[in-house]
């Protein structure tokens, strides 16, 4: 157990804990070293969070070194984030693009205040119809396409744009896959062709994403935060909650989920047995590492995994369903699968040639039966098989 790794991560989660529970209250001098908490929130995406939260400690910007810098920055980027997303999504509507923004930006509206919560690029749900040609207009502005995978085309611009359009994702679950069959479908309001999902389904949404980071690689405090958040300013149907939670096979997991965020977040109480996920989170960075996603797969194939063969499963999304969501005329023609098959392997290559490169170069991976075992271990205590 890294328990210092523990302590600067409950430290910081505390912190950030006050803007929401006027019953934290953090005794300045009895904090970690901030560097060692600067470290921590880089590592979870999460450094705004953490300034205001000093800040509200009572540290000055002398004591927190180049934080405020590296704080305004991301806030600035944030701003322009918004503002390109508030105009493509305009446009879009113009257009008669049915669409939702979803994931980073739509969670901010949870975040007291909204500029709390950054991240890097924005997320688009466009139906597979009008993937392409959204794509191919943000070339026609400078974009450059860096990934095209079954469920999503990822565009890029300098000095900081980054744009992924999801026409779908790639489940854990069969169950799961039932919720995400069509998120559009799934969008309770309507306003011209942007769709907005109701906040419960917002919390489906997260818990998810969350799961299938979670249960693939690791996932860290930045999603925990945004499902905390979610349910701190809604009022739900608890019932409600827990019966498609169930039905989506997650009830365990979230509910474990809410236990350590009320403990990080809250102060409340943590059963001793939950520490190895808790400790899990913290090591794994804001999406999770490639030594947890290896440890992982190894778990499942008895300490011996082919990099290729996991990437052609997990990554890469090759079922038939997936290419039926990424080329309609798959779906319309089911004859013209095998080509479609073909069309992704290259197209994949082209796209990704850096990633699935350093999937070729290093085919095989083996790792210690204890580490595996111990991740097992944690995956089942989530509620995770």
């Amino acid at each position: 157990m890294n328990k210092s790794l523990i302590t600067v991560g409950t430290a910081v989660c505390r912190l950030i804990g006050q803007f929401t529970n006027k019953n934290i209250h953090i005794n300045k001098n009895s904090l970690p070293p901030v560097p060692a908490m600067v470290k921590f929130a880089k590592m979870h995406s999460i450094e705004t969070m953490l300034y205001a939260g000093l800040k509200k400690s009572g540290f000055t910007d002398d004591e927190l070194g180049d934080l405020q810098e590296q704080a305004e920055l991301l806030s600035f980027c944030q701003i322009k984030n918004d503002a390109f997303a508030a105009r493509l999504s305009a446009n879009f509507s113009n257009a008669g693009i049915e669409h939702m923004i979803i994931k980073g930006i739509e969670f901010s509206k949870y975040y007291p205040p909204k500029l709390l919560r950054t991240s890097t690029d924005i997320d688009f749900y466009i139906s597979g119809k009008d993937a392409e040609k959204v794509a191919r207009g943000l070339e026609e502005r400078g974009f450059t396409r860096i990934e095209d995978d079954c469920t999503v085309i990822a565009l890029a611009k300098k000095p900081c744009s980054h744009i992924e359009i999801h026409t779908g994702f790639n489940a854990a679950t069969k169950k799961q896959s039932r919720f995400y069959a069509d998120l559009l479908k799934n969008a309770q309001y309507k306003n011209n062709s942007r769709r907005y999902f109701s906040d419960e389904n917002n919390l489906l949404f997260a818990l998810l994403h969350l799961y299938k980071h979670f249960s693939k690689s690791g996932a860290g405090v930045r999603m925990l935060l945004d499902i905390y958040l979610i349910q701190k300013k809604c009022i739900f149907d608890r019932e409600s909650i827990q019966k498609k939670t169930a039905d989506l096979g997650i009830n365990k997991f979230f509910n474990s989920v809410c236990e350590i965020s009320d403990y990080l977040f809250e102060g409340k109480s943590l059963d001793n047995r939950m520490l190895p996920a808790l400790e899990f989170f913290f090591s794994s960075g804001t999406f999770g590492t490639n030594d947890a996603y290896l440890t992982i797969n190894a778990a499942k194939y008895n300490g011996k995994t082919s990099k290729i063969k996991n990437y052609l499963k997990s990554e890469a999304g090759f079922s038939n369903e997936n290419i039926k969501n990424k080329y309609p005329l798959a779906k319309k023609f089911p004859v013209l699968l095998p080509y479609f098959h073909i069309h992704r392997v290259v197209s994949g290559f082209i796209h990704k040639g850096k990633s699935v490169g350093r999937v070729i170069t290093d085919s095989k991976v083996v790792t210690s039966d204890n580490a595996a075992k111990q991740l097992i271990e944690v995956m089942e205590l989530m509620g995770i098989s």
